[in-house]
């Protein structure tokens, strides 16, 4: 995240379900007053017997918050476009 512009670059999400699959999803987005708001590149869906699908559509976003942004609360919602009933969701936070 580059504070000066709002830009947001190189934004990598893995996510691991109980060892049997492999979420990847890489990313790009902005912020605009402490609203974040993420664009999906590319991503995978992987288990222990290889790739299963690159066709992965995720919704991605999130909030900046406390007095200096010193935390982030994003949600996720990835869902395998080969098979929709390969899906993925959650809540996560992250703090300085």
């Amino acid at each position: 995240v580059d504070f000066n512009t709002g830009m947001i670059s190189n934004g990598s999400l893995q996510v691991e379900v109980a060892g049997s699959q492999a979420w990847e999803i890489d990313f790009a987005g902005s912020i605009d007053n402490g609203m974040v708001d993420l664009n999906s590149i590319g991503g995978t869906l992987s288990d222990p017997g290889g790739l299963i699908s690159n066709s992965i559509e995720a919704n991605l976003g999130g909030v900046f918050t406390g007095a200096g942004a010193e935390a982030f609360v994003g949600g996720f919602d990835l869902i395998d476009q080969l098979d929709q009933f390969n899906q993925v969701d959650g809540l996560y936070t992250i703090e300085r």
